[in-house]
């Protein structure tokens, strides 16, 4: 998905934007399904589909009345958003016991998915048509494969290995000022 929709900056900012509105309500929806209605997943999960088909006609209906060109490059792409809370919440079942875990998990996806999708988005308009958000950018390289779908996977796999490897330096980092700090107060007492 990533591969295809963000072929500039201005679709993956569209497609962030949508994803946002899609997956906040969508994933309160199914925790409150779930964890206050106590309804089982076979339930939960076609409304929570219900609900994100709903707000995502409603972003195509925004689309098309206030920025119809971004439409006519996005509009069937942002149906395939609606997917994103659904697995995310088909995924795991013991988050919806963890309040924390649930939303964590939920603000870590959009936090991933922004990331890609904006840098993929920023990146193959820059190399294939040497602009950014439209505005031309004074560069010598240019490509037509940045267009294609093959390289936008091959970005999106090579960005996401990128984000994982800087979140597991950023874990590790963090553990060891942790264990220094605790051998500073053990060596203080």
């Amino acid at each position: 998905f990533w591969a295809v929709g963000a072929t500039s900056l201005q679709n993956g900012i569209i497609l962030c934007a949508v994803l946002i509105i899609l997956m906040l309500p969508c994933s309160a929806l199914h925790l409150i399904l779930r964890r206050k209605l106590n309804l089982a997943e076979w339930v939960a999960l076609p409304l929570t589909v219900l609900v994100a088909a709903m707000l995502a006609a409603a972003c195509c209906v925004a689309l098309v009345l206030y920025w119809p060109g971004a439409f006519d490059s996005l509009g069937i792409y942002l149906f395939l958003l609606v997917a994103a809370p659904v697995l995310l919440q088909a995924d795991s079942y013991t988050a919806v016991d963890n309040m924390r875990e649930f939303w964590g998990r939920t603000l870590r996806f959009l936090r991933d998915f922004c990331i890609i999708i904006l840098v993929s988005g920023a990146l193959r308009e820059l190399l294939r048509h040497n602009t950014l958000l439209g505005l031309p950018v004074a560069m010598s390289i240019r490509t037509e494969a940045a267009e294609q779908p093959f390289f936008g996977l091959i970005l999106s796999g090579f960005l996401l290995a990128v984000l994982r490897a800087v979140e597991a330096a950023l874990r590790r980092a963090i553990h060891r000022r942790r264990q220094a700090e605790t051998v500073g107060k053990e060596d203080e007492a």
